[in-house]
């Protein structure tokens, strides 16, 4: 196994425990001690995706998460899983999983009363 996929598992696992960290290509690359160019060849490969797309993934379930567990206002987890405002949430949230933060909140909550 190359040594970067210790260093990509690394990785992978701060910015899953680091949403709202500022994250950009070079910082992860910094982190994971490798070139920037090494860093988006390595998500390519071993998980067929870009960084900023695992970024992405990973806030959008952190930010689930909290909507299930948490009552957090959606401006705060939004703020908390590193989106820059509210908008920019729920636009992704619902292009993720077809509802807008408060409508899927509510349909969960719903669902979890009748268990």
């Amino acid at each position: 196994m190359p040594e970067w996929h210790g260093r990509l598992r690394e990785t992978t696992a701060w910015i899953a425990e680091n949403p709202g960290a500022h994250l950009t290509v070079k910082s992860i690359a910094e982190r994971a001690g490798m070139a920037p160019k090494s860093l988006e060849a390595a998500f390519k490969a071993v998980l067929c995706t870009s960084d900023a797309g695992f970024v992405a993934a990973q806030r959008l379930a952190v930010a689930r998460k909290k909507l299930e567990t948490t009552d957090a206002t959606i401006s705060a987890i939004a703020q908390e899983c590193g989106f820059c405002d509210h908008s920019h949430f729920t636009k992704a949230f619902r292009a993720r999983w077809g509802l807008p933060p408060g409508a899927y909140r509510k349909s969960f909550r719903l669902t979890e009363c009748r268990r």
